[in-house]
Order: C-alpha cells, then structure tokens, then sequence
C-alpha cells in the first residue's frame, strides 16, 4: 500500500510539473474568472503582454481592465457563456499598466472545479 502511494504521488507531482512547465512557456496569457469576475488565477505572460504581474491582477476584477466601449459586448459574452455553459470567442481591449489599450482575442470556457463555476480564456 505504502509504495503504490509514493508511486501515485510520484505521478501526481510530475504532472504538476508538465502543466506548469505548459502554462509558463506558452505565448498567451492564461486565466482563471469566477463568475463574480474576479481573476483566481492568470498565467505569467501577463507581465510580459499587459505590464502586471500576476499578484496584482489576481483577486481584482476582469472588468476593471477592459475598454469602456468593449464592455456591453464582454457582458453579453459572459452571460451566453453562463447561460449556455458553452465554449466563446470574443475581441476587446485590455488596459496596459502603463494606460494604453492591447488588443485581445480570446477564446474561453465555462468549467466546473472543486464545485465551482470558472471561466477559463
């Protein structure tokens, strides 16, 4: 019994490894939205691509970065995502930490974690 736990959690940790190693060397930045709209997660790149790092993002609102004019379209796009727990795409514009907009193309999904509903894009 002993060994085949030291075996799963040998398992465990190595894919622990290949998805962070995946998620830090991928061009995109990743996220996790609960549907409050609160960032639980956001992938290294955001430095890289907005000017932020992770700590600062995370636990602040997906809205407060978005262009004011590209709002009732996300709003729209979180809804029918919601309501139809179906995958979407959608174009807008992210506030850089130094206050100019990037655009963004994104692509994101309603998933079920530990019980919880999440947007992942």
């Amino acid at each position: 019994m002993g060994q085949k736990l030291t075996e799963l959690n040998s398992i465990l940790g190595n894919s622990v490894e290949k998805y962070q190693y995946l998620i830090n060397n991928i061009a995109d930045v990743i996220v996790e939205i609960d549907l409050n709209g609160i960032f639980t997660y956001i992938s290294p790149q955001v430095r890289k691509i907005f000017g932020y790092k992770p700590e600062e993002i995370i636990g602040t609102k997906f809205f407060d970065y978005i262009h004011p004019d590209d709002m009732p379209s996300i709003i729209d796009t979180f809804e029918k995502a919601i309501r139809f727990e179906d995958s979407v795409s959608i174009e807008y514009r992210v506030r850089h930490k130094e206050g100019y907009y990037v655009n963004v193309s994104a692509n994101g999904s309603i998933v079920k974690i530990d019980n919880d509903v999440k947007i992942i894009g």
